[in-house]
């Protein structure tokens, strides 16, 4: 019972996260950023980890933890496209901070939207979309 209790406060984290999106389906920015941490990668690597933790998974990086839940036969396919999303989130900040170290700015967590691509754009509003679907997609894994 105390496990439930526990998975259930670690998947209430994941609802926290709003995914990033306006009203009419913008990325909301700050400054003309947008923050990758919060409306990203958080809620992505907190999805693993309690979906790893619900099935005693000891992978420790979010590829690992995606690769092993997917071989299972109880974890739904797309799962395993969260390790492949937090890859995608880690190599844009990257990107963004070293242009920003280049530019005499500090590093951060926010990305300038107007340095991606069209299907960067396009790949950051689709995350943003999965991001918003974590919270049903959990409860349906865990407590279904």
């Amino acid at each position: 019972m105390r496990r439930g209790t526990f998975l259930k406060q670690l998947a209430r984290n994941v609802g926290h996260h709003g995914g990033g999106r306006t009203l009419l389906g913008g990325l909301r920015t700050e400054d003309g950023r947008f923050n990758m941490k919060a409306n990203l990668g958080l809620p992505l690597v907190e999805t693993l980890r309690v979906l790893s933790i619900s099935r005693g998974i000891e992978a420790r990086s979010s590829a690992a933890r995606a690769a092993a839940l997917v071989a299972r036969d109880d974890i739904p396919p797309e799962v395993g496209r969260l390790g492949e999303d937090v890859a995608v989130v880690l190599r844009l900040v990257l990107r963004q901070q070293i242009a920003d170290i280049a530019a005499g700015q500090p590093p951060g967590v926010k990305i300038d939207l107007k340095q991606l691509s069209g299907a960067e754009t396009s790949l950051v509003k689709s995350m943003t979309g999965t991001v918003s679907r974590l919270e049903t997609l959990l409860r349906d894994t865990l407590f279904a």
